[in-house]
């Protein structure tokens, strides 16, 4: 396990913790200045399903932000969410996501804080209100940030959005909601049309400011439901660039952000207090009859890399580790917690996992000069390496990394640089632009000639066929020249692709019988078709099914491994 158990940088620390029952822990993160000395503690309700996906790093950024002016913030996972247990299809989820936010205040108030605030966004803040309301205290400040009014209106909003995502695949059962990347099962879509920001009996805290969009009418049942001499509203403008693009493009609302700062930091007295801020950085439970063990911790040369170790009482040494890693910028949970599902399923079947996001993503730490949340970073082609070494001894590591995408291509560097045992990788994009701004180190990617993709604007049929027999004539340029050799040094490669990805690990048929005769041939390497997978596993048929066939190759390995008994020397 990582020896570092907290992130230190710009005199703040970022320090990962479990909380709350302990029969059902909720996960989340205390950040705080270094000396400790606070001028009060702000839990931060973040947004549910995609939407904590898209604000996932303006949070963090607002955590930071707010540690530097002296507050002691906990951003947290809600039950069912995250890395918190729980599954996201448990019953009774309204109520569990409100006893989130109970648990969270209480967490922060055993620090010794003397003023509490809450910041909550979309569907975050309209929890936040609902359990203030219902509490017996009164906290300093509440902010709602673009807060959802009705939870009806949240639902049908992303519907409306995902519609066109599940036109051609499977769909979930009568009466579920489909929304991207998370399914409501019918009686959590009841509990979400069932929450409301309605008017509080009692004051829920001393100051409210409500901060609206600028782009859309206000809500009127809102301006009903919070009102009073206490209550401020303002509008943001750049809530859009958030919340109405593509996750992978959504950016920091830097006018909101800083709006919550100067909230805060303007009405907040100056005088500190000494807290004691303790945490627990493993949590031990059971979930779905497995014993979990699930431990935070920062891995790698610098300790900056974060990433969640699952295991159990049945954990089996002769078994490889399996590294999952955070797709493009989002963090390590995977598509619809795929990525957390696969890990605690696995526990139970003897498999150790860890759950790793990329340096300068997800809760990872930056290198010098690095930028936040660049895909496919030079520093990304050290990552794996690093984290793999640290977790067998062997002189190639026995870790299976698994990734999508970007992290799918990840994973494949590490392989050809001996770093793991297998590669397992979804939907990768082996052929990029010309003018891709991805490092020219990452050697999986071949870029489009420039020619071609000119003439790929008006005749694509036509540059894809040119395309395809320029890879005979040159078999360097086929999209899978680089495994070939992976393969022919000892590594397991194992492809999956969706209908939209499935011609990059199609090279023509001349070539396979060829150049790539050995690959084809090789029982290390095998190419596999998930019809329902979108490129970015956001429809959860696709993701079911991408679950289904990584839990079958698993096994496969496992059922082997433990024919042959024969554990792995060098093993830790």
């Amino acid at each position: 396990m990582g020896e570092r158990v907290e992130l230190r940088h710009d005199g703040i620390v970022e320090a990962p913790t479990w909380f709350g029952p302990a029969e059902r822990p909720l996960f989340g993160w205390f950040v705080y200045p270094e000396d400790a000395k606070v001028r009060g503690g702000v839990v931060l309700c973040q947004p549910l399903a995609e939407e904590g996906n898209m604000a996932y790093r303006t949070f963090r950024m607002l955590s930071q932000r707010l540690a530097q002016e002296g507050f002691l913030t906990l951003r947290f996972d809600y039950d069912g969410t995250g890395d918190s247990a729980g599954s996201f299809e448990d019953g009774d989820r309204a109520q569990a996501w409100l006893a989130s936010v109970d648990h969270a205040l209480d967490a922060v108030r055993a620090c010794g804080v003397d003023r509490v605030s809450v910041v909550g966004m979309r569907l975050g803040a309209t929890l936040a209100h609902t359990a203030l309301a219902r509490s017996s205290t009164t906290i300093e400040h509440l902010v709602l940030w673009d807060p959802v009014a009705m939870g009806r209106a949240f639902l049908r909003e992303w519907q409306m959005v995902h519609a066109a995502w599940i036109a051609d695949v499977d769909r979930a059962p009568e009466g579920w909601v489909e929304t991207p990347s998370y399914r409501f099962t019918p009686e959590a879509a009841a509990d979400v049309r069932s929450l409301s920001i309605r008017s509080a009996e009692t004051p829920v805290a001393e100051r409210i400011l409500v901060l609206t969009r600028n782009d859309r009418k206000k809500d009127a049942r809102l301006e009903k439901a919070v009102a009073g001499e206490n209550v401020e509203w303002a509008e943001v403008d750049d809530q859009a660039n958030l919340l109405d693009v593509p996750t992978i493009s959504a950016a920091v609302p830097q006018d909101g952000l800083h709006r919550v700062v100067e909230e805060l930091t303007t009405t907040t007295p100056r005088t500190t207090t000494a807290v004691s801020v303790e945490t627990q950085p493993t949590a031990r439970w059971v979930e779905a009859g497995v014993d979990l063990e699930e431990s935070a911790g920062f891995f790698g040369r610098d300790g900056i890399l974060f990433a969640m170790q699952t295991a159990s009482p049945a954990t089996d040494s002769r078994l490889p580790v399996v590294l999952y890693l955070n797709i493009a910028a989002e963090r390590h949970v995977g598509e619809g917690r795929s990525w957390l599902t696969l890990a605690r399923r696995g526990a139970g079947q003897g498999f150790r996992s860890l759950r790793a996001d990329h340096s300068g993503a997800g809760d990872s730490g930056l290198h010098p000069g690095q930028q936040i949340d660049r895909v496919c970073d030079a520093y990304w082609l050290q990552d794996v390496p690093e984290l793999a070494a640290e977790l067998s001894a062997l002189p190639r590591p026995d870790v299976v990394g698994v990734g999508l995408c970007s992290s799918g291509a990840s994973a494949l560097e590490a392989l050809q640089r001996d770093a793991l045992r297998e590669a397992v990788a979804i939907n990768v994009p082996f052929t990029i632009r010309a003018g891709s701004s991805t490092p020219r180190e990452w050697s999986v990617f071949h870029r489009r000639a420039r020619s071609l993709e000119n003439l790929a604007v008006r005749h694509r049929r036509i540059a894809q066929v040119i395309g395809r027999a320029w890879s005979v004539l040159d078999p360097r340029r086929a999209s899978l020249w680089t495994l070939r050799h992976a393969v022919r040094r000892g590594g397991d490669v194992t492809l999956i692709a969706g209908d939209d990805d499935s011609l990059d690990v199609r090279p023509p048929r001349l070539w396979s019988a060829t150049w790539g005769r050995s690959l084809w041939s090789s029982d290390r390497f095998r190419v596999l078709h998930a019809k329902n997978a979108d490129h970015s596993l956001r429809v959860s048929s696709g993701q079911d099914e991408a679950m289904r066939i990584i839990g079958d190759r698993l096994d496969a390995i496992a059922a082997t491994r433990r024919e042959n008994a024969v554990e792995p020397a060098g093993s830790r």
